[in-house]
């Protein structure tokens, strides 16, 4: 079977979201990135690793949007205890060089991105541009900066999407 990734947005996302990983793991430094669709939900990520989340403010809330975080990152200092001292929430988007559109985020993960901000979270978006010959760029903003975004409802009338503009 052939999955032509600038055709099949599902699978172009999956496999970003292990680019990203890999390449934040190598940038920050730090083994405790974590792309969440690896694990159901919160507890069992934390449970799998031993972290301690003790310092962490509003967890409830990273458990109530788990499915809407791509990739997860716990800030370490003494990687014996696995005392968390903050965390850090990816959303991971990618779009072709020659596409003309922004890129598209939904408004409900968008507004979910921003209340965790307003909670006390980093939030970071990384954008990867897919570029000609197997090439791409990766960069990473803070969630509320990166403006190219064309926001969209969930939503779906008869088989059409639903834009916001």
């Amino acid at each position: 079977m052939i999955i032509d990734l600038k055709q099949n947005v599902f699978f172009r996302g999956f496999a970003f979201e292990v680019f990203a990983e890999k390449f934040l793991r190598k940038e920050n430094n730090n083994s405790f990135i974590f792309r969440t669709n690896r694990f159901s939900n919160l507890g069992i990520l934390r449970n799998y690793y031993k972290l301690n989340l003790k310092l962490i403010n509003n967890l409830q809330l990273i458990e109530k949007y788990y499915k809407s975080i791509d990739l997860i990152e716990f800030e370490i200092n003494d990687y014996k205890t696995k005392l968390v001292n903050s965390i850090i929430l990816y959303e991971v988007k990618s779009k072709l060089q020659e596409r003309k559109r922004p890129v598209d985020i939904s408004k409900e993960t968008y507004n979910r991105f921003l209340e965790l901000k307003n909670a006390g979270f980093k939030t970071k978006l990384v954008f990867i541009k897919i570029l000609p010959d197997w090439k791409f760029s990766i960069n990473i903003f803070d969630y509320d900066e990166f403006k190219h975004i064309a926001l969209r409802k969930n939503r779906f009338l008869f088989g059409f999407k639903k834009w916001i503009r």
